[in-house]
């Protein structure tokens, strides 16, 4: 357990990060695909103990696209990251119970060590001192960029922050122009390999999402780092045009060369 009276049963997707100060947070999910709420825990190094257990987002809310209507989901996050100022970023995907697919990348960021939550624009999204008021599909400013269920968007990819607190995220998805011409004609709903990309988005000081396609087929999920320059290196590794590349469900690659990008 975490916390004297606070029992943590059985928990998914764990992810451990240091804070600026030298202190560390744990983040987990309650609950299983499509039907989970993310949690958020400090670490005090000189006490030796958690505190501070809180719910960070929600399953929680109604969405309704071409595919189906959906009332529950959970979040994939690329990541939990510092700037340089000690803000936290976090981008993500949600993935709605029903249909089986991702979709729309979103953004929320915090300057209070994950205790209060913003969204791209700067309004409070999430707040651990008011009952209830934690991060959903319905929170308003957390959608930056729409990505359609239809294109194919894997989760958990790759997220880093420049020098100057600028967040990055590279997101493999397909399109509709690489899904028309792809040689796969696969109906998974991650798409045929051929028709999966890597796309950059960035966001700018004015709060504004850029977007470049990268050159080439995707990989695996990629990962993104800055050098002392501030040049983005991605690295992942690549694809072959051969059916036993891939695994039994035709998703990830297990074979093929690590580039450097």
């Amino acid at each position: 357990e975490l916390q004297k009276g606070k029992p943590v049963g059985s928990v998914t997707y764990l992810r451990f990060w240091r804070t600026p100060d030298g202190g560390l947070q744990f983040c987990y999910r309650i609950g299983g695909s499509g039907n989970g709420d993310r949690m958020l825990a400090d670490y005090d190094p000189e006490a030796g103990s958690w505190k501070n257990i809180r719910q960070i987002d929600s399953h929680e809310g109604a969405f309704s696209d071409r595919f189906s209507d959906s009332p529950s989901r959970c979040s994939y996050p690329n990541g939990y990251t510092y700037d340089a100022k000690g803000r936290l970023h976090v981008t993500w995907v949600w993935r709605e119970r029903t249909q089986g697919a991702n979709h729309d990348l979103m953004y929320a960021y915090s300057d209070d060590r994950g205790l209060t939550w913003r969204n791209n624009s700067g309004q409070v999204v999430g707040d651990r001192k008011v009952p209830g008021k934690v991060i959903r599909i319905d929170s308003p400013g957390i959608m930056v960029v729409p990505i359609s269920r239809a294109d194919c968007l894997m989760n958990t990819q790759a997220q880093a922050v420049d020098s100057s607190g600028g967040i990055h995220a590279v997101m493999w998805h397909a399109t509709e122009a690489t899904l028309r011409h792809a040689r796969d004609k696969s109906k998974s709903c991650w798409g045929p390999p051929d028709a999966r990309r890597y796309h950059h988005y960035r966001r700018d000081a004015s709060g504004t999402w850029h977007h470049t396609e990268l050159p080439g087929v995707a990989g695996n999920r990629p990962k993104l780092f800055f050098d002392k320059h501030d040049n983005a290196v991605l690295i992942f590794n690549g694809w072959r045009r051969a059916e036993a590349d891939v695994d039994g469900r035709g998703v990830f690659f297990v074979t093929g060369d690590l580039i450097i990008m």
